[in-house]
């Protein structure tokens, strides 16, 4: 054991929500949720909340990573490494309700789940400000 370095501890923590805050969070999320955007902005929260995948994940998903049969997404992680994360039927069913009206936006210029007003792939910072808005 003598040999064996110890392993690095962060120096400094992420930042965790407790349970009232996580409901405070998705209900002013919900509330604002009747616009195009708002409903968006809902979808993301919630994803983020249930799947715990990064930011850059969460931009990155495609129609084509969607398994709503299987209730996962298939998500393009760190070093290019694939892996499946899994939602609850909450997420499911706005999820599924996402994708038939995410079509509203015209036109529509990626492939991405989440997109822009403009229907473009959101922009990192774009979906920071969605976030800290909520």
């Amino acid at each position: 054991m003598a040999k064996i370095k110890e392993p690095r501890t962060p120096s400094k923590f992420p930042k965790v929500l407790n349970k009232e805050q996580v409901r405070k969070l998705i209900t002013a999320a919900k509330e604002r949720s009747s616009s195009w955007t708002g409903f968006r902005n809902y979808v993301i929260l919630l994803t983020f909340l249930d799947t715990g995948i990064r930011r850059k994940e969460l931009l990155e998903l495609r129609l084509r990573d969607f398994e709503l049969k299987r209730h996962s997404l298939r998500v393009h992680g760190k070093g290019a490494k694939e892996r499946k994360v899994y939602f609850g039927p909450k997420t499911f069913r706005v999820l599924r309700q996402w994708k038939k009206i995410r079509n509203k936006v015209e036109p529509i210029w990626d492939e991405t789940i989440f997109l822009s007003t403009s229907g473009e792939k959101l922009k990192p910072r774009n979906l920071q400000r969605r976030i800290t808005v909520i």
